[in-house]
């Protein structure tokens, strides 16, 4: 007689089921850069007699350029200048900006302390001691032009202007960036959606994953 036909159940067991977020990665290209910065705009006439170096790095307080030998100065600032500074100006936040720089680069040093926003006399004797020490004419004044106001230091592009050219107001001397380098990768719809936040990898022209 044929042998019995015993059934036996499979042992069941049981397993915790965890929801996650399904990650997406796609090697695509991307372009090696530095951050934007706002223009620097020159303000004086005459005719340019000194540029910086393509790749130079300018920071507050030094020299941007030069017309007729006339030195304009980086200084660090979000609201460009837009008329000269001396005593018997109003009160304004272009002040406050030239103070902020006055006390950052040590001129100020025991004369002010904090940015009023106000020019008074003591603020014109810290531009004399800013005037001195560069080896400008020190008349407490500055004549609109002398300083551009940029967000911070600058890393110098592209040229469009050359020594012995006619230096109007509204040139655009250089190009100039931030010091911040930055990766640009355009998106399109056949790339995974983005959010701002989200990490990325970037390997480098030489290979090196960062």
């Amino acid at each position: 007689a044929p042998a019995p036909v015993i059934s036996v159940s499979p042992p069941v067991t049981t397993a915790m089921v965890v929801r996650t977020d399904l990650a997406t990665t796609v090697l695509t290209g991307g372009t090696l850069g530095y951050a934007s910065t706002d223009p620097a705009v020159n303000r004086l006439a005459g005719t340019y007699t000194q540029l910086p170096s393509v790749g130079a790095v300018i920071a507050d307080g030094q020299v941007l350029y030069r017309v007729d030998n006339q030195a304009v100065v980086l200084m660090t600032g979000g609201i460009p200048a837009w008329r000269p500074f001396a005593l018997g100006m109003t009160d304004g936040p272009d002040v406050g900006e030239l103070q902020a720089n006055l006390i950052a680069l040590g001129d100020a040093k025991g004369l002010l302390s904090t940015a009023t926003g106000h020019f008074d006399s003591l603020t014109a004797d810290a531009v004399e001691r800013w005037q001195l020490a560069q080896g400008y004419p020190v008349t407490g004044q500055i004549a609109l032009g002398e300083i551009i106001f940029l967000p911070s230091s600058v890393l110098v592009g592209a040229e469009s202007v050359a020594p012995g050219q006619a230096a109007s107001p509204g040139d655009f001397p250089f190009q100039v960036t931030t010091t911040a380098r930055i990766v640009t990768v355009p998106l399109n719809p056949n790339l995974p959606p983005v959010s701002v936040g989200g990490a990325v990898s970037i390997v480098l022209p030489t290979n090196a994953p960062t």
